[in-house]
């Protein structure tokens, strides 16, 4: 989880990737959790999953989603 918070403060942008099963969406709600807690963010932090996306146009529009209901 280092490693991840550390590529978080460099980037904001931090994907994470492996085989099904092996706990990919279960770290990146830990790691949020863990942010938000610490409140290491002034904007807030927000998971999005891409499970199930088929296309970028999909992707985009699950991002602007999520965005909309943070603000």
């Amino acid at each position: 989880m280092y490693q991840v918070l550390k590529n978080i403060h460099q980037n904001r942008l931090v994907s994470l990737l492996g085989l099904p099963g092996i706990g990919k969406s279960s770290l990146a709600k830990n790691l949020i959790f863990y942010l938000m807690k610490r409140s290491l963010f002034r904007g807030g932090v927000i998971f999005i999953s891409i499970k199930g996306q088929n296309s970028i146009d999909n992707f985009l529009k699950a991002i602007l989603m999520k965005v909309k209901k943070a603000i």
